[in-house]
């Protein structure tokens, strides 16, 4: 399905194409892994639509396309541009290129150790700021254990699951991902803008053509 909606005070134009996900479990060690390997796809995909928006002109104002959490029982692929609406199909176009690349051919191991590296970091910051945290983070995450029985982790005992598994995560179980996630089953095509550049938006028939032509296409490696 699509929708398309204009706004008088709309500030830009964006492009959404959200597939709906079963949502990931999230009470075993083997959740936490499935999860990690959620994280490290993100970090590598954003890290590609970043190399994009520092070119000298950049199709995208802004552009994210990532797994990520939803409401209920879902989760939810997002692929969305923030997009001039002079060329906000071009932009959409490049978004998706690259997660069509992600699918048709993975990442590298650089990348991904790269991104191993960056969650580790992370992991351990956390930890060495441990009596930093705001007393409204921990409550959160003890009411969603409450709420949701998903684990609520204290910063060492996050370090120490990340530690152990990372190491383990392998660039071709990352690569398996796309490809279970990036589908033509439940999709939802949402085009936002300004009212007084309505007549400039894509229709929702043009970007379904670019989608179709773009995931017919055999493109390059990365």
């Amino acid at each position: 399905r699509s929708i398309t909606a204009t706004d008088p005070e709309a500030p830009f134009t964006q492009i959404r194409l959200l597939i709906k996900q079963a949502a990931l479990a999230d009470t075993s060690v083997s959740d936490f892994t499935e999860r990690l390997k959620v994280s490290l796809y993100n970090t590598m995909l954003g890290a590609r639509m970043y190399e994009l928006q520092q070119t000298a002109n950049p199709p995208f104002t802004f552009a994210t396309t990532a797994y990520s959490r939803n409401l209920g029982n879902t989760d939810v692929y997002n692929i969305s541009a923030f997009v001039g609406a002079e060329n906000a199909l071009a932009g959409f176009e490049s978004v998706y290129r690259e997660t069509i690349r992600a699918r048709q051919y993975g990442f590298t191991s650089t990348e991904l150790n790269r991104a191993k590296d960056n969650l580790l970091t992370r992991a351990r910051q956390r930890a060495k700021e441990k009596d930093n945290i705001p007393s409204g983070s921990i409550a959160a995450a003890l009411l969603s254990h409450y709420l949701n029985e998903t684990p609520a982790l204290n910063p060492d005992q996050y370090l120490s699951l990340v530690e152990q598994i990372l190491p383990g995560i392998s660039v071709e179980a990352i690569n398996e991902l796309p490809r279970k996630w990036i589908s033509s089953d439940n999709r939802t095509l949402i085009i936002t803008g300004p009212e007084k550049l309505e007549d400039q938006l894509p229709s929702s028939d043009e970007i379904k053509a670019a989608i179709q032509n773009i995931e017919q296409s055999t493109l390059a490696p990365y």
